[in-house]
This record gives C-alpha cells, structure tokens and sequence, in this order.
C-alpha cells in the first residue's frame, strides 16, 4: 500500500493528525500552512525526536488507485522512544 515518501512534516497533533484524516478521507495533499505543518528536509531527519510535536509522513499508494495519498501521523514521543533509531527521526527518504 506505501509507495514512495513524498512529504515528511513536523508540527503539533492535532494538527498533524487533522492534516493526515484530510489526506486520507479527500486522497489530496492539502497546504501544509493550513495545518500549521513544517516540511523537513533530509538534513532535519537526523535531529533528536521532539516529544512535544508530531510528525506527518505522507506517501504515494503503490496498489491502491482511487487514493493517490495515504499518510500516517506518528507523536514525537513514540518516535523519541524508538531502539531501532536512538530516539532521533530516522531517515526514511530513498538516496
């Protein structure tokens, strides 16, 4: 269902949260001013996890076409508390 990651966002829930029901009920990528959402770039992902924010991660479908878009918004303190990437924002961009 995940195909590749074409929007990874920072900001607070329920923004984030709100951001991700609209892109899954609507299929559309909305504004990320709307949501109050900050895109990070590939040199942001390797900071600490911020407790205090969410984090939106949005994704083309790969086998499901009505939907171009599905997203997950994930709080920060789960991905804090993440073994596999030392608390920090793991890199989930392609090279």
């Amino acid at each position: 269902m995940y195909g590749n990651l074409t929007l990874f966002a920072v900001g607070a829930n329920p923004d984030c949260q709100n951001a991700a029901n609209a892109i899954n009920e609507n299929s559309e990528r909305p504004e990320l001013q709307q949501f109050y959402l900050q895109a990070l770039g590939q040199s942001q992902v390797s900071q600490p996890a911020d407790s205090e924010k969410s984090y939106l991660l949005v994704f083309e479908t790969s086998n499901f076409k009505p939907y171009q878009f599905t997203s997950v918004c994930t709080t920060g303190s789960i991905v804090a508390s993440l073994n596999q990437t030392d608390g920090g924002i793991s890199s989930p961009f392609k090279d």
